[in-house]
């Protein structure tokens, strides 16, 4: 059975412990398969995992990837990941993630929504916006912030 878990309680300054919380998203689930060279893991519920974050699941699993280091794949409905990966280490991960790319800098919802700020192309950046309390913060440098500011752009035209 899945259990869900606290968005912001990932973040080392956050002391949210309540199981009354109204920001929650699913532990992560997977299943290995393969054997030898052609060992994959799958990420069961990835979509539900970015559904309660409100971001893309393909960036999400592009992140994992780039963490771990490894190549990833989106067939059918299924999120896969090269490589035997425990579900403690994808969750850390996804920690990262949601700290660095969901989670408002200043007051720690989840109710952020991305931006692009500059010119759109080479030197555009990645902005998010907290719905909550409207602060603008600059998201962190990664390989995935490109890819999320191309398809921003992508989807406008």
């Amino acid at each position: 059975m899945d259990s869900n878990e606290n968005i912001n309680i990932a973040t080392s300054q956050s002391s949210i412990n309540d199981p009354f919380f109204r920001y929650k998203m699913p532990a992560i689930s997977v299943k290995h398969e393969g054997r030898g060279n052609g060992v994959k893991t799958l990420l069961k519920n990835l979509d539900q995992i970015s559904k309660s974050l409100h971001r893309e699941p393909i960036d999400l699993l592009q992140y994992v990837a780039s963490e771990l280091s490894v190549m990833s794949m989106h067939k059918n409905d299924d999120y896969i990941i090269n490589g035997t990966f425990s579900p403690e280490l994808i969750q850390d991960c996804i920690s990262r993630f949601v700290s660095s790319h969901v989670l408002c800098s200043l007051c720690e919802n989840p109710e952020t929504r991305y931006s692009v700020k500059g010119k759109k192309g080479k030197y555009a950046t990645l902005e998010k916006t907290c719905a909550a309390c409207g602060a603008t913060d600059i998201v962190p440098d990664h390989k995935i912030n490109k890819r999320i500011i191309a398809s921003m752009i992508a989807s406008k035209k």
